[in-house]
């Protein structure tokens, strides 16, 4: 279940600090009570990167290419 262009670039912007892939989804389930009402499109990507991380391994989240896109 590969990542779209948009989960990968919200995964380079919260996992910048995150060594490890329960670190990346701890940053991003920290930032779901701060989205406001009408940033749904934001929330849905959200779940959608923490599911993705659910649904790996810390091996593959290693090999992620987590150079910012363009």
């Amino acid at each position: 279940m590969p990542f779209t262009f948009d989960e990968q670039n919200l995964l380079v912007i919260y996992s910048v600090q995150a060594s490890n892939r329960t670190e990346a989804i701890q940053a991003l389930e920290e930032v779901l009570p701060h989205l406001e009402a009408d940033e749904t499109e934001l929330r849905k990507l959200c779940q959608s990167v923490i599911g993705k991380l659910h649904a790996i391994t810390d091996e593959e989240y290693l090999a992620l290419d987590l150079t910012p896109g363009i």
